[in-house]
C-alpha cells in the first residue's frame, strides 16, 4: 500500500467486528423525546468513504455512517440479544452404499425420533416480490403460511 499511495496506511480506524456501536442521529432526523444514537453491531467498513457499517437490529438494516461510537468492551450480539440460543439440527448420515433417493428416504424416516418435532417445512411458504421504489432491484420476502 505505501509503494502505490507514497504514505504508510492508517490502522486507527480497525475496530472489532462484532462490538457494540452506538451511531449518532443528526438532530434534523429526530425530534427532542427520540435518542441521540441507535445501537447496532460493527459489521465491517464503509466502501467509498470513511466510515463504518452498522446493522441496526431494531430496524433489520445495515447503515454506513463516520459517526460511530464503538465499544470494543462489549461484545453486541451478546448484549443486544442476551444469552445465544443453540438450536437442534438434525444431523444426517449418508451410508456409502446407498445409489437412489428411494433409500435415503426410507432411511430418514427410519431414524427420524418421536420426540422431536418436524421442521418447518420452507417450501410451503408464501414467497413476495417487492420492487424498491428508487432503483431497478427486487427484495425478495419469504412468510411462512397463515395458520387460518
Amino acid at each position: 500500500m505505501e509503494i502505490w499511495s507514497g504514505h504508510k496506511p492508517s490502522i486507527r480506524r480497525c475496530r472489532t467486528f462484532g462490538s457494540l456501536a452506538y451511531v449518532y442521529v443528526p438532530t434534523v432526523n429526530r425530534n427532542k423525546l427520540q435518542p441521540k444514537v441507535k445501537i447496532g453491531i460493527l459489521v465491517g467498513y464503509a466502501v467509498n468513504r470513511r466510515g463504518y457499517k452498522v446493522w441496526l437490529p431494531k430496524e433489520r438494516k445495515v447503515v454506513e455512517s463516520i459517526h460511530v461510537k464503538i465499544d470494543e468492551t462489549k461484545n453486541g450480539v451478546k448484549t443486544l440479544f442476551g444469552k445465544v440460543k443453540h438450536y437442534d439440527y438434525a444431523i444426517y448420515q449418508l451410508d456409502q452404499n446407498l445409489n437412489n433417493d428411494s433409500d435415503c428416504r426410507a432411511q430418514d424416516e427410519k431414524s427420524s425420533s418421536p420426540k422431536n418435532p418436524s421442521s418447518l417445512d420452507i417450501s410451503t411458504w408464501i414467497r413476495l416480490e417487492k420492487p424498491r421504489k428508487k432503483s431497478k432491484r427486487i427484495d425478495v420476502y419469504y412468510y411462512p403460511p397463515s395458520k387460518e
